[in-house]
């Protein structure tokens, strides 16, 4: 249908399979309707016999979209499922997510108003990404998630450590503390940031860094900041280096 009509957003309504005993011999194997969600096109597709697999596609109407009025299909199957482990990896922001799936989008499609595979607006990748995190949240409890978090850190971390033959190392993990008691505390840093720090903090400046632009304003909590140990950079113009958060 797309090699046809690249232009629509198609939408199956009826859709009908013969039986497999069906003792109507000569009807027809499989036979299905779509319309267009801009409602000026529909189709009808029909394949008479099973063995020829050969698919009928017959098109009523003209194309003429209002493109000021975008349409797209319900993301689901495994497009949404690769969209939620997209979220998780790369913990993008969801209008960032939603421009660059617009991007992807075929210009033909894009030009005839269909957004399908982005979502009509970032609020689509927003409820994509809240998916995520409750799916790969280990527990609805915050506490026992990052405790949860801390140890699968940790053991991945000594894996990976004992594959590539470090025996060396005895330190493992990022989460290093994670305290939800009376005010959040989260402590994180591993073994190359504490190398790290030991080799160049003699030679250079260490200080404190606070931001609060990562955390939204919630009215009946203080105001949730985020602070950094961090090294400066030895080379001019370069962001400091974070040692511990």
């Amino acid at each position: 249908m797309k090699k046809f009509n690249p232009y629509c957003c198609w939408i199956f309504k009826r859709n009908y399979i013969k039986k497999a005993n069906s003792r109507k011999k000569s009807s027809t194997y499989w036979c299905g309707t779509a319309t267009c969600k801009f409602g000026d096109v529909s189709v009808q597709l029909s394949i008479q016999n099973r063995e020829e697999s050969v698919l009928k596609i017959r098109f009523t109407g003209d194309v003429c979209h209002d493109i000021l009025s975008s349409k797209a299909k319900n993301i689901t199957g495994s497009d949404r499922s690769k969209l939620i482990h997209h979220a998780w990896k790369s913990n993008q922001e969801p209008s960032k997510m939603h421009r660059d799936n617009l991007l992807r989008i075929d210009p033909d499609y894009f030009s005839a108003g269909v957004q399908t595979g982005s979502g009509l607006t970032h609020g689509t990748m927003k409820g994509i990404k809240a998916e995520a995190k409750a799916r790969h949240q280990g527990d609805h409890d915050l506490t026992k998630s990052l405790s949860q978090l801390h140890d699968s850190i940790a053991q991945e971390d000594e894996n990976h450590a004992i594959n590539l033959g470090h025996s060396w190392r005895k330190f493992f993990g990022y989460i290093q503390m994670c305290n939800m008691s009376p005010t959040i505390n989260i402590v994180l840093f591993n073994e190359a940031s504490l190398r790290l720090y030991y080799e160049l903090s003699r030679h250079d400046i260490v200080y404190i860094d606070a931001t609060g632009n990562l955390f939204a304003n919630e009215k009946k909590y203080n105001r949730l900041l985020y602070y950094a140990m961090v090294l400066r950079n030895p080379f001019a113009l370069n962001s400091p280096t974070p040692i511990a958060e």
